[in-house]
């Protein structure tokens, strides 16, 4: 089989067209090359990124390895020439898919792609905010505790992709030629030039991507059927359950924060601890706090954590806190 038979068999995995027999000639050819990569945990490393590092360092040495001996035998240089082939058809698939390796059980990228191995990772700590200037021109405003990954050759194929692990506000440079793709969790969004605002912590229990201008597409990922959002138009997806709700909301007030401004709509008090957290770099301790059903709706305008929790507190009957360094001890009695 040549590059280009593969490159074709490769396409047909990614649609779910391949047949049983194609499917295990791909299965036992990738697990040829994964046989001997060792696999280290998510808590000990960055998952996704390391794997195709460790195996696109698997290939090179392999390919190296041929060219070292292309002097050889007739059959040993075809021999050769077809790890060359695989090799570089491995590269190729991670060009298609780079989550392939982690699961086999996805059938379909739904165009999340990765378009190398070499990835650029711009990212923020509790109580930092970025702005992240890509090449096409689009700007990504990267909220507190969050990371923004995406190709050193990002838009030179087609394609432009970026994965969100947090907060972030887009404004898109329009290209109706190549769409901007955002991965984030369970969701995928793909716009060709307007501006919007996705929240994806990890730890949240949902993702929402909330559209100030233009018009969105969202997704769930692996799937091709996408819902497309107007201005002031909401896709909530919940991780809980898998469903993807739309709501009519005021844009605006979910993209505040890259302004200062931190906005909050009958929010549960223990989610609210958890953005100030970020949003400030403090530790909240909540041991001697009750929670229960406890909201609260307010907005807080370039304050200060003093300033926050004194709100908090005059909301809040039978809230106390003490402030001292970075730390917020809290106690009390909250339930409404």
């Amino acid at each position: 089989m040549n590059e280009e038979d593969l490159k074709k068999l490769f396409q047909k995995y990614l649609d779910n067209n391949c047949t049983s027999a194609e499917k295990k000639y791909l299965d036992e050819l990738f697990n040829s090359y994964l046989e001997d990569t060792k696999f280290i945990g998510d808590d000990e490393l960055e998952g996704t990124e390391t794997l195709e590092s460790e195996i696109f360092e698997k290939v090179r040495q392999r390919i190296h390895s041929a060219k070292n001996h292309q002097d050889n035998k007739t059959m040993k240089l075809r021999k050769n020439k077809a790890v060359l082939w695989t090799a570089a058809s491995i590269v190729i698939l991670f060009g298609i898919g780079a989550f392939w390796f982690t699961s086999q059980e996805t059938s379909s990228v739904n165009k999340t792609i990765s378009h190398t191995v070499d990835l650029v990772i711009r990212q923020t700590s509790a109580g930092e905010k970025k702005e992240v200037h890509l090449k096409d021109g689009s700007i990504v405003y990267l909220n507190s505790g969050s990371k923004l990954s995406y190709s050193k050759n990002f838009g030179q194929d087609g394609t432009r992709w970026v994965k969100l692990d947090g907060e972030a506000f887009f404004e898109v440079k329009k290209d109706e030629s190549k769409p901007f793709i955002i991965e984030s969790g369970n969701i995928v969004t793909e716009v060709k030039g307007t501006s919007f605002n996705i929240k994806a912590f990890p730890e949240a229990s949902d993702v929402a991507v909330t559209v100030l201008t233009g018009l969105v597409g969202v997704s769930k990922k692996g799937e091709k059927n996408k819902v497309e959002l107007i201005p002031n138009r909401q896709a909530l997806f919940s991780k809980e359950d898998g469903l993807l709700n739309i709501m009519e909301v005021d844009a605006q007030r979910f993209s505040h924060w890259k302004d200062g401004i931190l906005h909050f709509e009958e929010a549960q008090l223990e989610d609210v601890l958890i953005a100030l957290e970020r949003w400030y770099g403090v530790n909240i301790n909540t041991d001697n706090l009750t929670l229960e059903n406890c909201t609260l709706t307010a907005t807080f305008d370039k304050s200060s954590i003093y300033e926050v929790m004194e709100g908090i507190k005059f909301a809040k009957e039978g809230v106390e806190y003490t402030l001292e360094n970075n730390t917020i001890e809290m106690k009390g009695f909250c339930n409404q």
